[in-house]
């Protein structure tokens, strides 16, 4: 699908073999670098039209039964995921942070993880619970940018929400 032209470029470097200065009876090695450089890239434009479009698949699994979740809620629950994994970004972030991770023992890590994993828990309840409150009195958010204050939000983003809490 491209032609490509290019040229071999070799470095060659006599050194002495060990350490210290040189002299004309110590032995000596060649080392040669090489390096290659594009010259010029073009494209083919034959054999792309005739290149089939590769299948994009995905594969959605889930352990809920076809009559409790059909095969496009599946899809389109998956299409949110990023929500739920927004949740664990936070463990790796400000406000709840793993890192730097200052405890000693095992038992310490792991009481650590549970308590930070229920505190995004209730965070993300208490963002839920905001959003739809706000959704259902159809109020907007205000407060949330410290130059702008009385700009409303009425789908605050995470950050944002985070703060008004």
């Amino acid at each position: 699908m491209l032609t490509y032209i290019f040229e071999r470029q070799e470095k060659h470097q006599t050194r002495h073999i060990g350490r210290g200065r040189g002299s004309a009876e110590r032995p000596k090695h060649e080392i040669i670098t090489v390096r290659y450089q594009m010259i010029a890239v073009a494209r083919q434009n034959k054999p792309l039209r005739n290149c089939a479009r590769p299948s994009v698949w995905r594969a959605y699994v889930s352990d809920a039964p076809a009559e409790q979740l059909t095969l496009e809620q599946a899809v389109l629950t998956y299409r949110n995921e990023w929500l739920v994994e927004h949740g664990f970004h936070r463990l790796k972030g400000t406000p709840l942070s793993l890192n730097p991770l200052f405890v000693q023992r095992d038992d310490q890590v792991a009481g650590l993880t549970n308590l930070l994993s229920l505190a995004v828990r209730f965070l993300t309840l208490i963002e839920f619970v905001v959003r739809r409150n706000i959704k259902r009195n159809q109020e907007k958010l205000t407060g949330l940018i410290e130059k702008q204050s009385q700009k409303g939000h009425r789908q605050p983003y995470r950050r944002a929400t985070i703060e008004a809490v």
